[in-house]
């Protein structure tokens, strides 16, 4: 009975085995592969500009540094896939399910990702800028530099994004430039912006609970009717911002720089002020240590 079972499974493997390679045979030869199963494929480097991959498994797949420009990926599957440095220009992944694949380095100008599944996707040193992300969910998702030990980072770039209403709750967002984007009525409850270049960026009505903005740039910012509560300011720099009707309640502007800021002062009765350098050019130090 053990006999036949082993050979019961060898069978249903060898047929899988020969199914996926009918499919990547497919693939090389066509350019056109929509609904195939090539899981557990090595797809590294090849040329797939232009591919139709509607609805294929790509799950578990490596396509390290593939040309996908322009690949219709629509509700493709790429779960745990490895798509480092991968060329998504302009391809379609409407639909598509990420769900903890790693796109570090991928270049992404003009992919349509509206509609994916990206939860514990890897995006480290993506370039976002310009692109059009409002109402998607990048919570979870992580937008860490790129580089280890001793290489130069490469930092997420969302410059100009569109990042309106977009859900990033959570997220990490270290060092990243976010210059002049638009993060209107988005949610960055708990996320990581300290060292973000946000200068210019559109943050009105955004909610910030609990975010970590140390040392982050918001010069010339809208924050217009934002919610900052307990969010840490430190060193933050906030010279020209608006921040009318925002909620600083326990809010940390330790070292921060309100200089010329467009706030009344009673917004900032409830947080916290030491060092501070106020819209007057005085400095609060209400809070500090033995004050």
């Amino acid at each position: 009975m053990r006999n036949v079972f082993l050979i019961s499974a060898l069978f249903v493997a060898l047929c899988v085995c020969v199914l996926v390679r009918f499919d990547l045979i497919r693939l090389t030869v066509t350019n056109n592969c929509s609904n195939c199963d090539l899981s557990n494929t090595n797809l590294s480097g090849l040329n797939l500009q232009n591919a139709d991959l509607r609805s294929a498994n790509l799950s578990d797949s490596y396509l390290y540094n593939t040309n996908l420009k322009n690949a219709n990926l629509t509700n493709a599957v790429f779960r745990r896939a490895g798509l480092h440095w991968a060329t998504l220009n302009g391809a379609s992944l409407n639909g598509a399910d990420l769900r903890f694949a790693s796109l570090s380095g991928a270049s992404l100008d003009t992919a349509n990702l509206h509609g994916s599944i990206l939860q514990s996707a890897d995006f480290r040193g993506v370039d976002f800028s310009g692109m059009n992300l409002s109402g998607i969910n990048l919570s979870q998702v992580i937008l860490e530099p790129l580089g280890r030990s001793k290489d130069v980072p490469v930092f997420v770039k969302m410059i100009n994004t569109d990042l309106s209403t977009a859900n990033l709750t959570g997220a990490n967002l270290r060092s990243a430039d976010m210059t002049g984007a638009n993060l209107e009525n988005a949610n960055l409850t708990r996320a990581t912006l300290r060292n973000a270049h946000m200068a210019g960026s559109n943050l009105a009505h955004a909610t910030l609970i609990g975010a970590t903005l140390i040392n982050t740039d918001l010069s010339t910012a809208n924050l217009t009717g934002a919610n900052l509560r307990s969010a840490d300011m430190t060193g933050a720099n906030l010279s020209n911002a608006k921040l009318w009707r925002a909620n600083l309640s326990g809010a940390n502007f330790t070292d921060s720089n309100l200089s010329a800021a467009k706030v009344l002062l009673t917004a900032l009765s409830k947080s916290v002020l030491c060092r501070t350098l106020l819209p007057n050019n005085t400095i609060n130090s209400r809070n500090c240590p033995n004050n």
